[in-house]
């Protein structure tokens, strides 16, 4: 039995342009170099610096320690 058979998808909101969805080489070294200033401010920027340069997903990141994130940073 197919349950999605009389489905009718509707959407509202337009699908992003690529030059939305990702930064640029330039917006990204920007963003590096804010976050090595803002460290010292909360583990947020530790781990917005892990993710953008190592490219861990949301995830894997939550299961990191403040401990493990500062041993990475240094």
């Amino acid at each position: 039995m197919d349950f999605t058979r009389k489905a009718n998808l509707t959407w509202t909101t337009p699908s992003k342009k690529s030059n939305e969805k990702h930064l640029s080489f330039k917006e990204s070294e920007v963003l590096i170099n804010e976050l090595y200033k803002r460290l010292d401010n909360g583990l947020g920027y530790y781990l917005l610096l892990i993710g953008l340069t190592s490219g861990m997903r949301f995830g894997e990141m939550l299961g990191l320690t403040r401990m493990i994130l500062i041993l990475i940073i240094i």
